[in-house]
């Protein structure tokens, strides 16, 4: 939504019909009585239908006093001097500034949390790229805003298709890899530090991390362990510690499986099981997945150690998980 916004939607408690009255109307209006919908493209029009006048102005966000903090703190970015940061950074084109503003009053209305603002410079592209030269967007530019809170759109990758991969967007970090690069000690553990000493290096200054979680995805080939002709909930039973079954008439043979669940710890971290059908090298295959979140807030130094605390958590949860014939498979293949 843009800082002041261009189109408001309401609907009529009233039957407004065409008469011979003059009246003005600036904008589109579809359907008909009580659900007649009015499209506002102007800054405020008024309708006359009969006796009815209706005067409608867009709608305004008021902001928390956070929000107004921060927006005082974005306008004051326009007065930035050339080469403001030593660095040859140049002040915020005003397209972007009136982008970063309506991105704190979605995240505002939304009640998300956000906790510092900073003027983008590109330092971390230039830092990302000395190691991870391949970048990619791939969030079309012309998105609106609120539409990528959270959500990546940028990518950084080692070479072509090649782990690790970093991924940036409004309000989000991550790092990504797979089986064929990950070890936790050797590999990733220390390449998630490097990443959060990036973000710091680029911003110079403290930063506060509001959300964190550590999810590993993990698939097998179901022909590989047996095949699943007695169905999904035997194929579960064989190789899980974990029982699936239904005992009603079904009516037919089961073709997907989801199954979701949620747990809450002592510490006020969720943890987050599922396991899904799916496919790898168009062979069929079950999913599982364990993930670790925990919604508060991170410095640097307690979001690295909390991430280790997470894995521990995890690698525990993955051999109690499965049977140990079938975690025993996993040695073997590697």
């Amino acid at each position: 939504m843009p800082v002041l916004a261009e189109r408001t939607k309401i609907k009529s408690e009233w039957n407004i019909s065409a008469t011979n009255e003059e009246g003005g109307f600036r904008g589109n209006m579809r359907g008909s009585g009580k659900n007649a919908e009015i499209n506002i493209d102007d800054n405020a029009y008024d309708l006359v239908s009969a006796s009815t006048r209706i005067f409608i102005q867009p709608y305004l966000p008021t902001p928390s006093p956070k929000a107004k903090e921060f927006l005082k703190k974005l306008k004051a970015y326009k007065n930035l001097p050339d080469n403001w940061d030593g660095d040859e950074g140049v002040p915020p084109e005003e397209n972007n500034i009136r982008k970063a503003a309506s991105f704190i009053l979605e995240t505002d209305e939304l009640d998300l949390p956000f906790y510092f603002i900073a003027p983008g410079s590109g330092r971390l592209h230039s830092i990302l790229e000395k190691e991870l030269p391949v970048y990619k967007r791939i969030m079309p530019s012309d998105l609106p805003q609120q539409l990528l809170i959270y959500r990546a759109v940028h990518q950084y990758w080692k070479d072509e298709k090649t782990w690790p991969v970093v991924q940036l967007g409004p309000g989000i970090f991550t790092v990504n890899c797979t089986e064929e690069w990950y070890e936790w000690e050797e590999n990733y553990y220390p390449f998630l530090k490097k990443g959060i000493e990036w973000l710091m290096e680029a911003y110079k200054q403290p930063l506060q991390f509001a959300f964190a979680s550590l999810r590993y995805i993990d698939v097998i080939q179901v022909n590989e362990y047996g095949g699943m002709e007695d169905g999904w909930g035997e194929f579960i039973n064989r190789h899980f510690n974990f029982s699936y079954s239904n005992f009603f008439n079904t009516r037919g043979s089961q073709k997907e499986i989801k199954v979701n669940q949620v747990f809450e710890l002592q510490d006020g971290a969720s943890l987050q099981l599922q396991i899904s059908d799916g496919k790898r090298n168009n062979e069929p295959a079950l999913i599982w997945q364990t993930a670790l979140l925990k919604k508060q807030p991170f410095s640097a130094e307690q979001l690295i150690l909390w991430t280790n605390e997470a894995h521990t958590i995890n690698s525990q949860l993955f051999k109690e998980m499965v049977k140990p014939e079938t975690y025993a498979s996993f040695s073997r293949k590697n």
